[in-house]
């Protein structure tokens, strides 16, 4: 294993990277990106996020010798699989709802709607989201 004799810190740093990096869904951001007010800097910004994400992901499986994202560890895999099918509808009611905000709509049925789709998307993540 690449990470043989390297301490238990970078292992666990390795680790919750490329966890991180596994859960990022690329095609979802790019449609939060789509979002931004002024669209040519929504293109730029999510390309450059699109390129790091990228190149980081290859740094992590490089480090630990792998060939793909958590290849290593197909349990979670799968699990981070599963838990894509709760969350991806809770990123599409929210992107919906943020489309609306942005088009002017207000109200407290609005605002209520991206704080609960905030809190279901961060509790399918088990993160912060």
């Amino acid at each position: 294993r690449e990470l043989a004799g390297v301490s238990e810190f970078f292992r666990g740093l390795v680790a919750n990277m490329e966890l991180a990096l596994a859960q990022a869904d690329m095609t979802i951001a790019a449609r939060y990106a789509a979002l931004a007010s002024d669209s040519g800097n929504g293109v730029r910004l999510f390309d450059l996020i699109r390129r790091e994400h990228d190149a980081t992901s290859a740094l992590a499986i490089g480090i630990r010798g792998g060939s793909a994202l958590l290849d290593h560890l197909p349990t979670l895999a799968a699990s981070l699989d599963q838990a894509r099918t709760t969350v991806d509808p809770l990123n599409l009611l929210q992107l919906e709802l943020l489309a609306r905000r942005r088009a002017g709509e207000t109200g407290e049925d609005l605002v209520h709607g991206v704080e609960m789709t905030i809190a279901g998307i961060a509790a399918g993540l088990g993160s912060t989201g």
